[in-house]
């Protein structure tokens, strides 16, 4: 579906109510400033019922349209899970209507308190001056979310220009040996739709996957199958690509069936280390990394001329939890010299 992550909240609309929608969208801003949600997403088996209660709201936020039986299964696992401390029911949010007295407990309920208390679980009925601090927090959010989205979008650029490169030299150094075996790719991963297009004028007959979910599904023109796929693979006629990082396993189970390694299977991900450089090649790899890092700054500038850039060297998320801690501190320390970015 759509990722939210531990900084965004889920709506679940399950139900047509303008009277619920309205006060619903007003307690928002609050909502959201509350809970330090930067993101929030609509969802329901109704696109029409997320367009009426978007027209609430006036800042940006994700829907996705999903089937009742999904929206089912998330009510049972927020029943069962919110027994123990609310797990999920922190992030989400029911919206019904009077089905819910019974859940609060007394009868002498209004619209509003169910809007209030029971859709947003809010401690109280904020004031509007909370409403109208919220709205601010909101629209700040949404700039700082704008903002972010962009260094994102180019950052993708960014690293598809350099797998895509990666994978082009890979193909380099084992496309003779390649020939005109058929090529299957093991793990249907972002790296493996690059490779899809690297390799588009070799002999490319599936990709093998081990999630069940993915298979029969046909990705750029290539079907993918099961992991039964590898008993059927041929050497003499067949190579395999690895295309994601847990290899070990496949590499032993194709070697016990005779397969040799960079001879009739290879490691390729976006790890430079996994290709074998001679001096001039991995002089010439460090040269276009510095070149694209100087392109890639300088698009970033051309955008955000003064702005103050954060940027994060851990790659593991708990590194990147820590961090994001102080994150804020350090922002409202550092407000006036401009926006912040975090890039990862």
């Amino acid at each position: 579906m759509v990722e939210v992550g531990r900084s965004g909240a889920i709506i679940v609309l399950t139900k047509d109510n303008d009277d619920i929608f309205a006060f619903g969208a007003k307690y928002l801003p609050f909502f959201m400033k509350k809970n330090s949600y930067v993101s929030l997403l609509l969802v329901s088996d109704d696109e029409e019922r997320i367009n009426r209660f978007k027209t609430n709201i006036d800042f940006s936020v994700g829907t996705a349209v999903v089937s009742t039986e999904y929206i089912d299964y998330v009510f049972r696992l927020e029943n069962a899970l919110g027994i123990f401390g609310r797990v999920y029911t922190d992030a989400s949010i029911p919206l019904e209507d009077g089905d819910y007295y019974q859940l609060i407990g007394y009868d002498d309920i209004t619209i509003e308190d169910i809007a209030s208390y029971v859709i947003l679980q809010l401690d109280h009925i904020p004031s509007e001056n909370e409403i109208e601090e919220g709205k601010e927090w909101t629209k700040r959010i949404s700039q700082y979310r704008e903002a972010f989205d962009n260094v994102k979008s180019i950052t993708n650029e960014y690293v598809r220009s350099v797998d895509e490169g990666l994978a082009i030299r890979q193909k380099g150094i084992i496309a003779d040996i390649i020939g005109d075996r058929n090529i299957y790719l093991y793990g249907d991963s972002k790296y493996a739709g690059i490779c899809l297009d690297v390799y588009r004028d070799c002999n490319i007959a599936g990709i093998i996957d081990r999630d069940i979910s993915k298979i029969g599904i046909i990705r750029k023109g290539v079907k993918i199958f099961d992991l039964d796929k590898l008993d059927f693979v041929n050497a003499e006629t067949d190579v395999v690509l690895i295309t994601n990082r847990r290899y070990e396993e496949t590499l032993m189970s194709l070697s016990s069936k005779g397969w040799k390694y960079n001879r009739d299977c290879f490691v390729l991900n976006p790890r430079p280390d996994i290709v074998d450089y001679n001096d001039i090649e991995l002089e010439t790899y460090l040269d276009e990394e510095i070149s694209n890092g100087k392109q890639f700054y300088s698009h970033l500038r051309k955008i955000y001329p003064k702005e103050k850039f954060l940027l994060s060297p851990w790659n593991a998320s708990g590194d990147i939890y820590v961090a994001g801690l102080y994150l804020e501190d350090y922002i409202e320390k550092t407000a006036r010299m401009g926006i912040i970015f975090l890039s990862h």
